[in-house]
């Protein structure tokens, strides 16, 4: 049976049935946020597929009764970049604190959009980045704009660690094959 992922975006087939080997589609955004601020994220996507990039988010990507944390971890790991959703409810969230840690230890590419102001709590591995703001205040155009350009910076180093990192990943699943 082919699991069914939600797709956003001109990258999506059809019949949204994803390739029962990978799982996950290539080329594809892992959105880190917190349940509170849902809205905001369903009104992130489909701005971010409209310019060409599909996303995973964990409500319509997890199937049900599988382990979710396993397959977030997954996810982060196919992703070419993860976008940090920053809210003083994402900040609160041991989740998405989580998403952020195995983002980071994964060396992803790590993308803060910032919903509402924060001020104290932010990981480490955001703190040196700069943000990029959608809040209410701002366009979301712009931020989308923004979110874009940095997904699409130095694209063919992205697309090579993140080939590197599944390969490596497979490889130590397996045991670390000294043959190779």
């Amino acid at each position: 049976m082919e699991a069914v992922l939600f797709r956003h975006g001109p990258m999506a087939n059809d019949n949204n049935v994803s390739d029962p080997v990978r799982d996950e589609p290539a080329g594809y955004i892992f959105v880190s946020y917190s349940r509170k601020d849902e809205t905001f994220v369903s009104q992130l996507t489909p701005a971010i597929a409209a310019r060409g990039w599909e996303t995973w988010v964990d409500v319509d990507a997890i199937r049900p009764s599988e382990k979710w944390m396993p397959s977030i971890e997954a996810a982060i790991d196919r992703a070419e970049a993860v976008l940090v959703v920053v809210s003083p409810n994402s900040l609160a969230s041991r989740i998405c604190g989580k998403e952020v840690e195995h983002a980071a230890k994964q060396q992803k590419r790590l993308i803060p959009v910032v919903y509402e102001d924060v001020s104290i709590g932010v990981p480490e591995a955001l703190q040196e980045l700069n943000w990029i703001f959608a809040r209410d205040s701002d366009s979301l155009a712009e931020a989308t704009s923004q979110i874009v350009e940095a997904i699409e910076t130095d694209l063919d180093w992205v697309h090579a660690h993140t080939r590197l990192l599944v390969e490596a990943t497979a490889w130590d699943q397996r045991g670390r094959d000294a043959s190779f």
